[in-house]
């Protein structure tokens, strides 16, 4: 079953120091399972790398004063401080697309990226940040547009494509040079294939204002936020791309809240059309990361599990259908409504997206 040997125990490594960063308290971090004898690091350098959870890692083996071998942890060192130098500056970069959005009177929400990783870790080494989203209501994403190509950002898509500004419900901008921060414009929170929130305007009324210096953001609330996060899971899994690190998030959050908070992340979730979706990401992220995945001895499911996890796992027949089914919302007939238009929505966007790419000269950058 599995192709990947050579590096499959490096993979579990990963996983379960990123699990002691999670569960481990601070007096009994020298007691966890991350101190490895005869550890491949740059194998499991490598696969953090591939699923982005290079900072956590960073923080782990930190946290557990793991004793490295000097070019290790050099590279740790520049890693974080390259990150945090990154994500300063798209903190810099949101606070200027917030200022060019406030003056031309549309409300907007900082979501995602470095600001969600500062919420998460609190720090901004953690995780990498290529980009900055900004959400704004469907009735003032144009004039928002033209609020920052006013001020010099260029729309790197085609103003014409459905793809984008009808599926995905948004576009990236970027200042001239090239080199400078792409900024995504959203006013929608969908992937196609997936559920999404019901109710943006209730997400957009209870955003937080959140103080970062002398300056302030308003940014989704943890709650939202973790749907957001939720989303990226089901895309992921959708794509055959790595989950690890959105599974990361949903279990450090999760083990880091009260259970009043634990049952509000769930109420959301259901009353977002989210509650199917949301409760597998969880599970699945609380199994992964559990302290118990330390045995030798494993399933046939906890296998696919975890090379799942590493956007290795192998794809049965109609398996994005089965998934978009398992994770629509509703009672027995509701359900089946849902889902037959999520099919239609999906082959719609396809459409629209074999259309940009055949009739419309547009960068093909995917949504992150």
């Amino acid at each position: 079953m599995l192709d990947h040997e050579n590096s499959y125990t490096e993979k579990l490594h990963l996983i379960r120091m990123l699990s002691d960063m999670i569960w481990a308290e601070p007096h009994s971090r020298e007691k966890t399972s991350i101190a490895h004898s005869n550890l491949n690091w740059n194998e499991v350098i490598l696969q953090s790398a591939q699923t982005k959870t290079l900072g956590i890692l960073a923080d782990a083996v930190k946290m557990a004063s793991v004793e490295l071998p000097t070019e290790i942890a050099d590279e740790f060192k520049k890693y974080r401080s390259e990150n945090t130098a990154r994500n300063f500056n798209n903190l810099a970069e949101t606070f200027s697309v917030i200022t060019v959005l406030a003056a031309a009177n549309i409300t907007a929400v900082a979501f995602k990226g470095s600001v969600r990783s500062f919420q998460v870790y609190g720090g901004w080494g953690t995780r990498s940040s290529s980009d900055v989203d900004i959400l704004v209501t469907p009735e003032t994403y144009e004039k928002a547009k033209f609020a920052l190509i006013e001020k010099g950002y260029n729309n790197v898509v085609d103003p014409r494509s459905k793809w984008w500004h009808h599926h995905l419900g948004e576009s990236p901008f970027q200042k001239v040079p090239k080199k400078s921060t792409v900024v995504d414009l959203h006013f929608s929170l969908q992937q196609p294939g997936g559920p999404f929130p019901r109710n943006l305007k209730y997400i957009l009324d209870h955003a937080v204002q959140q103080d970062f210096g002398k300056r302030s953001l308003f940014l989704l609330n943890n709650e939202d936020a973790l749907l957001v996060t939720t989303i990226g899971y089901g895309k992921a899994v959708r794509a055959g791309e790595p989950w690890l690190r959105q599974a990361h998030e949903l279990a450090y959050v999760y083990a880091k809240s009260s259970s009043e908070e634990r049952a509000k992340f769930e109420t959301n979730a259901a009353e977002q059309g989210l509650a199917r979706l949301y409760k597998e990401a969880m599970n699945i992220s609380l199994k992964i990361f559990d302290p118990a995945l330390q045995d030798t001895k494993f399933s046939k499911d906890t296998l696919v599990m975890i090379l799942g996890a590493f956007g290795m796992s192998n794809n049965v027949r109609f398996f994005r259908t089965k998934k978009l089914w398992a994770w629509t919302d509703g009672g027995p007939g509701i359900r089946s409504i849902r889902f037959l238009k999520e099919i239609i929505r999906v082959q719609q966007s396809e459409a629209a997206l074999r259309l940009s790419l055949i009739h419309i000269s547009e960068p093909t950058r995917q949504a992150e």
